[in-house]
């Protein structure tokens, strides 16, 4: 229960430990996993069972150790479970000696707001965690554990479920496989294990159109002495089984690829592994929930803080101070002339991986001030998609270079005779969107236009009582928040949303009153007068100043200062 940072032996617990002082049996029954909350005031000593239980294991593993502790184990994977959690409680069980009383709950933990999200069984992740919890005994001598028949793990057992794990993991790259098939079956041809040809060598091959999709697999640089590796080939070496993790390792940078290089590395042995960032946290372009995991799994954050060299086990980093904001509206870091010391025996980069520029320059393609090809670059026929072309991004924008890509070659997928004026512009979509008041006439409702495809803001355009609304930004852009008051859980904005959401829950939601947050597991703000707000994202709500410091995202401050300046009428 190392992870955990409230942890205790129940009331209920200790008089079955004060039984088993005595020579009486101690049995301990299951492990229960829950994604709960202790409320105010109240301790792991008082509880009677888990708060909110989502996941029961069998007991596998018994040991009693030398110290007067007892080592309970078991194995849970996610396909036990078809709704998705946050592992944040570990309540192990057992039975009272007497009869009468029945089984207990022994000892608890809970993680809190470091809590971990644990996906529904169905997807594309498939989760394995041995629970492992060690607990006092004391004295007692007389220990056991109900352990089914078919669950207890003997060493060849454990190897076959090993294998049976493994090749579950495996899903993924199985899914990769039918994805060439299907590939295939269109009439494309596969070539793996041989250098790609270049631009010119695919055109005196007849190829018209040419696609670069290579990635942004170059390390940016990070310009410090010392043991320092790139994040992606230490990764890819880890992973392999090429490199060993040990001792202490300090990761700089603060995007996705830092958080993946960090939970890596603490998952894989690390003593101590620390994320180096030069800004705040406010600051990391690192998605929320990137974060939030890298902090479940114990990685520690060292924030402002400018990495100069490694030497002797220890990084050297400056101290830096926020100084006036950039042009990507972050504030920019300014040294301070103070020094500090991290424990370090290894730096793994991930300062932003770059584009192939010896790739794009050996085939004649020009690329811009930040060192990146345009979609349709200057060599004739040829196009960059993806990470070659936009640096490190998302699966989605990789999907929709690779969709015009298409259209570049194929023309429209679908063309009709139809008149110019009935294409629905960007403009006209937003104008019929996210519409709060009633048309003067019933007939005219039909304009919310629920049809429309060019703005998805269905769970605005659906909900009968105005409960989802649109944010206009300040950028251009639009963001959906929920408005709890307004909200009777009909279900409707479920229904019409073509994401498989639920907006009416995962909407980012205003609350009206103390009372409407606390009844509520929605992320979401309350303003509390001026600057004053208190919101919640991963866990409990926390109060803020917008007027002052604080450590929200800023994305998520820019719009809750948005809903604040422009959309009062919502809450007051």
């Amino acid at each position: 229960m190392a992870a955990f940072i409230n942890n205790d032996i129940t009331a209920a617990g200790l008089i079955v430990l004060a039984k088993g002082a005595a020579g009486q049996k101690i049995t301990y029954t299951k492990i229960v996993l829950g994604d709960g909350y202790l409320e105010e005031g109240q301790t792991p000593r008082s509880l009677t069972g888990v708060v909110s239980p989502k996941a029961v294991i069998d007991i596998t593993k018994l040991k009693v150790n030398t110290d007067g502790t007892v080592a309970v184990g078991g194995i849970f994977t996610n396909d036990q479970t078809s709704d998705g959690f946050f592992y944040r409680e570990l309540g192990l069980y057992a039975e009272d000696p007497d009869p009468a009383v029945g089984e207990v709950l022994y000892c608890y933990g809970n993680c809190g707001d470091l809590a971990e999200w644990i996906p529904p069984t169905g997807g594309a992740t498939i989760v394995e965690k041995t629970i492992d919890i060690v607990t006092a005994i004391g004295t007692a001598t007389n220990v056991t554990a109900y352990i089914p028949a078919d669950a207890y793990a003997t060493k060849e057992d454990y190897e076959t479920y090993k294998a049976i794990a493994l090749a579950a993991q495996a899903i993924a790259n199985e899914a990769i496989e039918k994805d060439i098939a299907l590939m295939e079956q269109y009439g494309v041809e596969v070539k793996c294990g041989a250098p790609a040809p270049s631009v010119d060598e695919l055109k005196k091959m007849g190829y018209t159109h040419i696609l670069l999709a290579v990635g942004a697999w170059k390390p940016g640089k990070l310009d410090i002495a010392g043991d320092v590796a790139g994040a992606i080939q230490w990764m890819k070496g880890v992973k392999a089984g090429n490199i060993g993790v040990a001792g202490n390792i300090a990761v700089i940078g603060g995007g996705n690829t830092a958080m993946d290089a960090a939970r890596l590395a603490k998952r894989s042995g690390a003593k101590h592994v620390t994320l180096v960032y030069r800004r705040t946290r406010k600051y990391m372009p690192a998605d929320e929930h990137e974060l939030a995991l890298a902090l479940a799994d114990g990685v520690e954050f060292a924030e402002l803080a400018a990495p100069i060299k490694q030497a002797d086990g220890v990084l050297q980093c400056e101290k830096m101070v926020l100084g006036e904001a950039d042009a990507s509206g972050r504030r920019s870091p300014v040294g301070s002339g103070a020094f500090f010391d991290i424990p370090c025996d290894l730096v793994i980069s991930a300062v932003g991986e770059q584009v192939d520029d010896a790739l794009m320059a050996a085939n004649g393609i020009e690329l811009d001030k930040k060192g990146r090809p345009a979609f349709q670059t200057n060599v004739e026929g040829v196009y960059a998609a993806g990470d070659a072309k936009r640096g490190p991004a998302t699966v989605v924008e990789g999907i929709a270079d690779a969709a015009a890509f298409a259209e570049a070659v194929i023309g429209k997928a679908h063309t009709y005779d139809i008149p110019e004026q009935a294409y629905v512009t960007k403009a006209d979509a937003e104008a019929k969107k996210g519409i709060l008041a009633m048309s003067g006439c019933i007939c005219r409702e039909g304009e919310r236009c629920l049809q429309c495809a060019t703005v998805c803001e269905n769970c605005v355009d659906s909900c009968p009582n105005r409960a989802n609304v649109t944010i206009r930004m300040a950028d251009g852009s639009h963001q959906i928040v929920h408005v709890d008051k307004m909200c009777n859980e009909c279900g409707n904005c479920t229904q019409f949303c073509p994401y498989a959401s639920e907006p009416c829950h995962d909407k980012f939601t205003l609350f009206q009153t103390v009372e409407d947050m606390a009844d509520s597991h929605n992320a979401g703000v309350l303003f509390l007068g001026g600057d004053k707000v208190r919101v919640r994202t991963f866990g409990e709500p926390k109060d803020y100043d917008l007027g002052g410091k604080n450590e929200l995202p800023a994305e998520l401050e820019t719009l809750i200062v948005t809903i604040r300046d422009k959309y009062g009428y919502l809450y007051n």
